[in-house]
């Protein structure tokens, strides 16, 4: 008898195409293909680059021309602006609580297709004075996107993941934190051995994650950078897993 139907190769745990993952799907397996992500497996090898520290942040009203500072805030507007030498620049204006300023990116219009309006920025970068202040941000993350919620104080530690076209920083870290613990459970069922969870472990909301996962087989978890960046006391780390 001749059977019909989709035949679904069978794979490994690990190594089963990363569109199967939660949140990725055929549409968004491409632009993670691009990044070198075609596994489960690739997806949990993908650390973190570098972490960003909202814990310095500078308050927008206490910006002066001349520093260099990090700031946080939203995005109230933004546009290109052609100049009369050809060159075209994007800016967008940030607000925080205490006030708003102007940052400019002379010659990346396409980050009109990138930042929008309620964006939540955290910014770095020189403070100029071009008809008022004005940050010229060497580098920036979308924390958040218009309407959801995301900690706009100090004291915030975050992953920043390698990042693609069409693929934000933030959708990436979203991503593999809402794969880690499944990967991680998957990890501990092909092995004997203790596994140390390390990397993107920023808060006390990840410990409390990891703790749910030792009885499958998770020993532990590094967490010194978000110790040294102020993210969590070692006794508010203890008292989280030990709850």
């Amino acid at each position: 008898m001749t059977q019909t139907g989709t035949h679904q190769p069978a794979y490994s745990s690990l190594d089963r195409p990363v569109q199967f993952l939660k949140g990725v799907g055929p549409g968004r397996a491409p632009l993670l293909q691009k990044l070198g992500l075609l596994t489960a497996r690739d997806v949990l090898y993908h650390a973190p680059h570098r972490y960003e520290d909202a814990s310095t942040i500078t308050r927008i009203s206490a910006l002066r021309a001349g520093i260099d500072a990090t700031i946080v805030g939203r995005v109230v507007s933004s546009g290109v602006l052609p100049t009369r030498r050809g060159l075209r620049i994007f800016q967008a204006v940030v607000r925080d609580a205490t006030g708003m300023v102007e940052c400019a990116w002379p010659g990346q219009p396409y980050l009109e297709r990138v930042i929008h309006k309620g964006d939540l920025l955290l910014l770095s970068g020189p403070v100029k004075f071009f008809h008022g202040r004005q940050m010229q941000p060497r580098e920036f993350t979308v924390i958040a996107s218009e309407g959801e919620t995301a900690s706009e104080e100090g004291g915030v530690l975050f992953p920043v993941y390698p990042a693609t076209e069409g693929l934000t920083h933030r959708q990436v870290r979203k991503l593999i934190h809402d794969n880690l613990d499944d990967l991680l459970r998957r990890v501990c069922e092909r092995t004997s051995a203790p596994v140390i969870a390390s990397g993107g472990v920023s808060s006390l909301d990840d410990l409390r994650a990891i703790a749910g996962l030792m009885s499958a087989g998770v020993d532990g978890a590094i967490v010194g950078k978000a110790l040294y960046a102020g993210a969590f006391t070692l006794p508010e780390a203890l008292a989280a897993v030990a709850g």
